[in-house]
C-alpha cells in the first residue's frame, strides 16, 4: 500500500469516528429542536439560499442568509446558535 492511499484510509477512518459522534448527538436531540428547525428553514426559504457543489474529490455546502431587516440577523442567529450548541 503506498503512502497516499494508506493516509486517505486514515482521514476517513477519523472522520467516521467524528461522524459517529454527531449522528448520536443529532438522534437524541433532533425533537427538541423540531420547531427551531422548522423557523431556521423558513429563514432560509425567505431570505436566503443553499448551495451544494458536488465535486469529484469533496462536497461542499454554501449557507447565505440575505435579511431584509436587521432583526431578523438576530433571531436567525438565536436560532442557529441554539440549535448547533
Amino acid at each position: 500500500m503506498n503512502i497516499s492511499k494508506r493516509n486517505k484510509q486514515n482521514i476517513l477512518s477519523a472522520w467516521k469516528k467524528r461522524h459517529g459522534v454527531d449522528e448520536i448527538y443529532i438522534q437524541r436531540n433532533q425533537n427538541k429542536y423540531f420547531g427551531l428547525k422548522s423557523r431556521i428553514c423558513g429563514f432560509m426559504m425567505g431570505e436566503g439560499n443553499i448551495l451544494i457543489n458536488n465535486g469529484k474529490k469533496c462536497k461542499h455546502n454554501t449557507l447565505r442568509f440575505f435579511p431584509d431587516h436587521y432583526s431578523l440577523v438576530l433571531s436567525f442567529n438565536e436560532d442557529l446558535l441554539k440549535v448547533l450548541q
